[in-house]
């Protein structure tokens, strides 16, 4: 890394995410911070400053950030590069000796990025981060760029290390945010017109604000935001739903019927091993409360196959549970070993050729579930929220169900960011078919 007197630069940026929700609006925040000091973004080519914020949950996507630095770098040797996220907090020895690199920070920097990006423009030197006054990022976002949908972080961080997560220790401890903050930032964006908004967070069931506020009370207040359609939530994990959450979900229309339900495994026995906290038995129990509940909720979920110990016959039987539960999508994961974790140090690894396989198996069978799971829908009008258009020559839109199935059809692009009634008419490449209902 390169830390002498630099050129002077230009305002012009380009940024780049990798990851989850949470890394993805904690961008925009950023993205909104430089704007708003008279920055302009533009492509990799042409930037002076290149932000990558990278992502480390799996080995993939460690691999994945150091890509998008090396692009960032052809594109524009000349360019300014910034590397931030969960990867530098994990592995900042990637990226400490690549000299167009100007600054590496991980997330506890992220607030003091857009000041260090300023002086380094005006002055041309980089400043020592703990020196920079860091931005307020309390009042939060008020667009998404051109999204229909936005994300809004409500909580960071997480306590519960699961034996194969890396997170906790690039996180750090589980935190909230005010839910008066929060609230403020949602009736901003509904009233800039993201109709439907996504609440997330490292660990979303953990939100808990110094005036005792919890999950259930946020859902409860934004689903009473005017403008604000439809309210998801990115994940939660099961031993966080409770009786009052399940009456709140259950009771608000605005509050979508859709949860990504982690899984994770379907055997007790590695799910033991794995640090989660609950039995198979306890979340089949939650999935059939929760579709009692909740009409027309569909399940999304993730499942790691390949975790050490797990045998041929425990993958057998940690599929079938994930088939018997029923998902409308499954992510599924090989087992990737994270330094520092408790299960990068079991004796009992597989061998990658096993996990690659098993992986596929997995991804075929829970597609081929899903795809059951979606055709039932055929031949029904449900109302969808229009994203973006795949074809505007064909006149071809996608968007989603209130259920989080995705549409393809066809329409005018005049009907972008409105909720339109969608007859499904077909099934094709993992997709429904529709057709707007005049």
């Amino acid at each position: 890394m390169n830390t002498n007197l630099f050129r002077s630069a230009d305002k012009t940026f380009y940024l780049y995410t990798l990851g989850c929700k949470v890394n993805q609006y904690e961008s925009q925040l950023l993205r909104e911070q430089l704007i708003r000091h008279g920055f302009t973004e533009t492509s990799a080519k042409e930037a002076s400053f290149s932000i990558i914020n990278t992502c480390t949950v799996t080995s993939q996507s460690d691999a994945k950030s150091r890509q998008a630095i090396r692009r960032a770098i052809l594109a524009h040797p000349d360019s300014h590069i910034i590397i931030t996220g969960c990867g530098v907090e994990k592995h900042v020895e990637y990226f400490s000796d690549t000299p167009e690199v100007v600054f590496i920070g991980g997330n506890k920097f992220k607030d003091r990025i857009s000041a260090l990006v300023r002086e380094l423009a005006l002055s041309g030197s980089v400043p020592d981060p703990l020196d920079i006054t860091p931005d307020d990022g309390l009042e939060g976002i008020s667009r998404f760029g051109s999204h229909t949908r936005a994300f809004v972080k409500a909580q960071d961080g997480c306590n519960s290390y699961c034996s194969y997560c890396t997170i906790p220790y690039v996180r750090g401890e589980s935190r909230s945010r005010q839910m008066q903050s929060v609230m403020n930032e949602l009736k901003r964006l509904a009233d800039n017109g993201h109709t439907e908004i996504v609440l997330t967070g490292i660990h979303l069931g953990q939100f808990a604000d110094s005036d005792g506020n919890t999950l259930p009370d946020l859902i409860s207040a934004a689903a009473g935001i005017p403008g604000l359609k439809r309210l998801r939530l990115s994940s939660i994990e099961p031993q966080d739903i409770d009786a009052r959450f399940i009456e709140v979900f259950a009771q608000n229309d605005t509050i979508m019927p859709h949860l990504h339900l982690p899984l994770q495994n379907g055997t007790d026995f590695i799910l033991k091993h794995m640090n989660r906290r609950y039995t198979v038995a306890e979340y089949e129990s939650l999935a059939e409360t929760l579709r009692s509940a909740k009409k027309d909720i569909l399940l999304t979920t993730d499942l790691i196959v390949g975790f050490p110990g797990e045998t041929d016959m425990l993958f057998e039987q940690s599929l079938d549970t994930t088939l018997l539960i029923g998902f409308s999508k499954v992510h599924v994961f090989p087992f990737s070993a994270r330094p520092g974790t408790k299960a990068y140090s079991l004796s009992s690894t597989l061998a990658k050729t096993v996990i690659k396989n098993r992986a596929s198996i997995a991804i075929e069978r829970t597609i081929t579930r899903a795809s059951e799971i979606k055709k039932g829908y055929i031949g029904q009008t449900m109302p969808v929220l229009v994203e973006s258009a795949i074809d505007s020559r064909k006149g071809l839109l996608t968007g989603f169900t209130p259920n989080y199935l995705k549409v393809l059809f066809t329409g005018p692009e005049s009907v972008h960011s409105s909720i339109v009634p969608v007859r499904l008419t077909g099934y094709e490449n993992d997709n429904l078919i529709g057709e707007v209902v005049r």
